[in-house]
């Protein structure tokens, strides 16, 4: 695999970019999240890379970082997820938020992605949330544990407060740190919106 490409951004598109490297232009597509970050063309960045070969057909995929780009490999394993839903997983959510739906099995939040369906976020909520139960997001945080899976209280919570427009990785959190065992439905409720509100 190529794991990484630099050179200079020769041109930003909606779908990616081209990237020139040894007076070759590349494309390379690319989530909306790295997009965003990539700098203004005539400069020198480094893009992490995976090449997806299919039959004739070679594409390049970049990512901002090598996490963003091990989510995607991870997506892309999972039956009838293909590198462009992937690709689109990514530029709907970023990293933390998408990792933090799956963990928590918000399967609302993963069939928002366009081109997934309630049973392909079943599929990917199934596959992958062991594959993503040690995650941790790029600040420290780890998005869900099997105390909080366990407790129907904690689970009411999460549904309640997603309701009121909370994304799922703000919710995890807010109520991270709370005794989803001993606490009720209502207790974790004005907990979590305590730490919001901060």
């Amino acid at each position: 695999m190529i794991s990484y490409m630099r050179g200079i951004l020769a041109a930003k598109h909606n779908s990616g970019i081209v990237l020139e490297v040894g007076g070759i232009g590349f494309e390379i597509h690319m989530p909306l999240t790295a997009l965003s970050g990539m700098g203004s063309t005539g400069e020198h960045v480094t893009v992490q890379t995976y090449l997806h070969v299919r039959e004739n057909e070679f594409t390049f995929y970049g990512f901002a970082h090598t996490t963003e780009r091990d989510i995607f490999l991870k997506l892309i394993e999972v039956n009838g997820v293909g590198p462009k839903v992937a690709l689109a997983a990514l530029s709907a959510l970023d990293s933390d938020a998408l990792v933090a739906a799956i963990v928590s099995e918000d399967y609302a939040t993963i069939a928002s992605i366009p081109g997934v369906g309630k049973k392909t976020a079943q599929r990917i909520a199934l596959d992958l949330k062991d594959k993503f139960s040690s995650y941790q997001t790029r600040d420290g945080f780890q998005p869900a544990t099997s105390e909080y899976e366990q407790s129907s209280a904690f689970g009411d919570a999460r549904l309640a407060l997603e309701s009121m427009g909370f994304s799922s990785l703000e919710v995890s959190k807010a109520l991270q740190g709370a005794d989803a065992h001993e606490s009720t439905t209502a207790t974790l409720i004005a907990r979590a919106l305590k730490q919001l509100a901060q």
